[in-house]
């Protein structure tokens, strides 16, 4: 008898357990072009949901210069399309930036982040000397990129020695790329 009592006693309180779910401390969710604005210091940063960007209206860099913190894109996507109708926004040029995301980065971490998709890429026209569509440079304290896929065209229009690329266009520092494409 005490032994089904124990039991029964044991599944009344699995039963009545209260579930608890974990939310991270002084992280800030982000979820629209004016979080991204509004990404500085060395927080830590999540995106909640896929963030749409139009191309003419944006100020770029999306995110301030010289961000330290951590930014996890969540699976999420940047993308420049209209939201609603699923237009392209104004994908075939933006010119004279330097970067899309970023300009100046010393992030610790950039992870599970998508910067544009295959049918809505951003052609890029700069007459600077370092175009890069996630990051201009690097500086700083060594930057991980983790599970980031970006996709952009770049075309320079100056003869300048140029640094060009996807990710970053110059660095002086250990930057480390883990499954990015």
């Amino acid at each position: 008898m005490k032994k089904i009592l124990a039991i029964l006693l044991c599944l009344v309180m699995l039963l009545s357990v209260t579930p608890v779910v974990a939310t991270a401390e002084g992280v800030t969710e982000i979820n629209n072009t004016n979080g991204l604005s509004a990404i500085t210091g060395s927080g830590s940063y999540v995106l909640t949901e896929d963030i749409y960007v139009d191309l003419t209206t944006a100020s770029f860099p999306l995110i301030a210069d010289g961000f330290t913190g951590t930014l996890d894109g969540g699976n999420y996507s940047i993308i420049f399309k209209d939201k609603n109708t699923g237009a392209l926004k104004n994908t075939t040029s933006v010119t004279n930036i330097e970067g899309m995301i970023f300009k100046t980065l010393a992030a610790k971490e950039i992870k599970n982040l998508t910067v544009g998709s295959a049918d809505a890429m951003p052609t890029f026209t700069s007459n600077s000397a370092n175009i890069g569509v996630c990051a201009k440079e690097v500086i700083g304290a060594a930057t991980v990129f983790t599970n980031v896929t970006v996709y952009g065209n770049i075309t320079t229009i100056t003869n300048n020695n140029n640094n060009v690329g996807l990710f970053v266009a110059k660095t002086g520092h250990q930057v480390k790329f883990y499954d990015c494409k």
